[in-house]
């Protein structure tokens, strides 16, 4: 769905009202930031990545996380590239808290283990040499300043018009009865969401035991 259709949808739902358009779309913005992207209570699957490389420097352990960083992805992690093993080129590097590490590698080596803290992943050891990271996160999804279908608005459309119907209920209308009834939509939009995503992670695995 295009961000206008659903700018469109949601004046019908607000009581045919075609005069708060600006408004649906700076709300639409904001809900996509903070809300839909910013709670880190659930990150769907459409905002999975593709494979990633990062450049690491000898003698810096801060390696910057990428400008559109979500979050890691459960059972994803950082992999640095070893020139000593051209059979298995990506080692796994190991989370763990900063405190720990730096107990564990005050010496500069090939790193083993990272951390994440701010807006960096700190590697332990620091590194002896340059080398690369390879990594899958979840990343923003591009904003909906224009007239664009974005990943929310293919996926979950429900979710994106009924957390912005809210907002536009409390806040514009001041209507608390309308703004509840959309609060309930997107509870439901957001079960449907959740499902989707949960079967898009079992379907076809083989489990062993022990394996969620």
């Amino acid at each position: 769905m295009l961000r206008d259709k659903a700018v469109e949808l949601m004046g019908y739902r607000l009581g045919n009202r075609d005069d708060l358009n600006d408004k649906i779309i700076a709300e639409m913005q904001f809900v996509q930031e903070m809300i839909l992207e910013g709670t880190g209570a659930f990150t769907p699957w459409f905002l999975e990545t593709e494979m990633a490389f990062v450049d690491i420097t000898a003698g810096e352990e801060r390696v910057p996380v990428p400008d559109d960083f979500i979050g890691e992805i459960e059972g994803q992690h950082l992999w640095l590239y070893t020139v000593d093993n051209t059979d298995i080129p990506y080692r796994e590097l190991h989370k763990s808290s900063y405190d720990l590490l730096l107990q564990k590698h005050p010496a500069m080596s090939s790193p083993l283990e990272y951390a994440i803290s701010g807006s960096y992943f700190l590697l332990r050891p620091v590194p002896s040499e340059a080398g690369v990271l390879r990594m899958r996160y979840y990343a923003k999804d591009l904003p909906v300043t224009s007239n664009i279908e974005n990943q929310w608005l293919r996926y979950a459309s429900d979710l994106f018009i009924a957390e912005t119907s809210v907002i536009m209920a409390d806040n514009y209308l001041q209507n608390p009865g309308m703004a509840e009834r959309f609060r309930q939509n997107a509870l439901v939009a957001r079960d449907r969401l959740y499902k989707k995503h949960e079967s898009r992670q079992h379907v076809n695995r083989i489990y062993g035991m022990g394996e969620d």
